[in-house]
Parts: structure tokens; sequence; C-alpha cells
């Protein structure tokens, strides 16, 4: 199922980069996928929140269990079980005003 999951997520990273290639844009590789080039680093920080809170919660996880013998075990299992959930109603409007919130 993960494999899948993996696999699904490669196949969409693949047609969103062709689309915003086809708009103009350009992106460069990051990690297991791609960030659109061009696009400040302060921007980028401001909406990764999300990847800050799983790097947080993993160290909490080694500090309080040990050192692990995979730490992407870990993090996935704080990715999929612990991170605050996204919010799927809001617009963009609203995660501005959360974005800059914080």
């Amino acid at each position: 199922m993960f494999k899948a999951q993996r696999f699904a997520s490669s196949i969409y990273d693949h047609e969103l980069s062709r689309e915003l290639h086809a708009l103009g844009y350009r992106t460069r590789p990051a990690g297991k996928s791609f960030e659109i080039d061009g696009i400040a680093p302060e921007v980028l920080n401001r909406f990764s929140k999300r990847r800050r809170q799983i790097d947080l919660e993993t160290a909490e996880v080694i500090a309080r269990e040990g050192p692990p013998v995979n730490v992407k075990d870990i993090r996935d299992r704080v990715a999929h079980d612990k991170r605050r959930r996204k919010i799927k109603e809001a617009s963009a409007e609203t995660c501005v005003n959360l974005g800059s919130a914080n």
C-alpha cells in the first residue's frame, strides 16, 4: 500500500511539474520532489511549517526514546500520527493570515 502511495505521489509531482513548466515556471530538485525556482527562501520557510513541526517532533521522540535504528521510520510515524492536520476548507486569504500570525 505504501509503495502505491509513493508511486501515486510521484506521478502527481511529475504532472504538477509538467504543468508548471508549461506555464513558464522552472523547477529544481528538492529531496524526492521539487521546488519552484526563483521563490525566495523566506517565502519557502514561511510555508514550510509542517516540515518544521515534523522535524521538531522527531527530535523530541529521539530524545525521549533514544537513538533510533532508522530516523526515517520515526519521521514517517510523526508525519502520519502526531502532526496537526491541514485545514482543508481554508481560503487563500485564511492561509496567508495564518502564515503571518506565526
